[in-house]
């Protein structure tokens, strides 16, 4: 077995639009699996070749589930889709070339993360993607991507490595589980590569209050990994913070003339927890 997927799933329907697009390219065969973990969710299948369906006992979060599609899995290499990330053509094959031209076991691979092309249109979703959830544009300019950019959206890696280690169970809800996981294996040694041509249609509309909702996630989340890994600062202090909530003024005094401003405001406030 060459390749295996893990996707974690609430259920979501998207997640048969993902499996169709990955199962229908032309180098998935019997080589390649697909584990689904439904967490704390009955079980629903659809027959796709290669796709294996599994469900914890009760809903645990996304990396109690990864951990279990990991032991699941028979791949030497291990790959990471969410129910809502579709892979574009080409994403088997590009994903294999990097792997076996890469034989180093630390050697990882991060794939782009794109919206739908409806979603794309919308501007909301374009700043949301692009500063709050993805920092895709940070890579352009050939900078190397260290283990903030983690994203287990769209992202592959030896079996033999990733062994090493495990998702965290401390965390809850949206936010850091997979980072923190980057974190450890970046500290072993993981050389992360970021591809652009490697990407995937997330799937996944938001509201502003939905955003918000994952902001104080995240700063829940983030004190946790701060707990697990105290010489990372995440939530900003003292004259950070001051900071911050000095933009956060200049963001809702613009916010009336701007709707980035009124976005990057609301986020910020559940970020800040005020």
């Amino acid at each position: 077995m060459r390749l295996s997927v893990v996707i974690p799933t609430l259920g979501r329907p998207s997640l048969w639009w993902v499996l169709q697009r990955l199962t229908e390219q032309p180098e998935w065969d019997e080589t390649c699996e697909a584990i689904v973990i439904f967490d704390g969710k009955k079980i629903e299948e659809k027959q796709f070749s290669g796709v294996s369906y599994f469900q914890t006992q009760s809903q645990l979060g996304a990396a109690t589930a990864r951990n279990l599609g990991i032991q699941k899995a028979t791949g030497s290499i291990i790959a990471f889709l969410g129910d809502d990330t579709a892979p574009c053509s080409n994403w088997i094959a590009k994903t294999l070339h990097f792997h076996e031209h890469n034989m180093d076991a630390k050697s990882a691979l991060l794939g782009c993360v794109k919206w739908t092309s409806e979603l794309e249109k919308n501007q909301f979703h374009r700043w949301l993607g692009r500063t709050k959830q993805f920092r895709f544009g940070d890579l352009t300019s050939h900078k190397t991507p260290d283990w903030r950019y983690f994203y287990t959206s769209n992202l592959s890696l030896k079996r033999s490595f990733l062994a090493q280690e495990k998702f965290s169970d401390a965390f809850s809800g949206w936010g850091f589980e997979d980072t923190e996981l980057g974190y450890r294996l970046y500290k072993k040694g993981m050389k992360l590569v970021y591809e652009p041509t490697i990407i995937v249609e997330h799937d996944h509309p938001h509201t502003l209050a939905s955003a918000r909702k994952n902001a104080a996630s995240a700063r829940k989340n983030a004190f946790i990994f701060q707990s697990l890994h105290p010489e990372i600062s995440l939530v900003p202090t003292g004259t950070k913070a001051m900071l911050k909530r000095f933009q956060l003024l200049l963001w809702n005094a613009l916010s009336p003339l701007w709707k980035r401003a009124k976005w990057e405001a609301a986020w910020n406030k559940s970020w800040l927890d005020i």
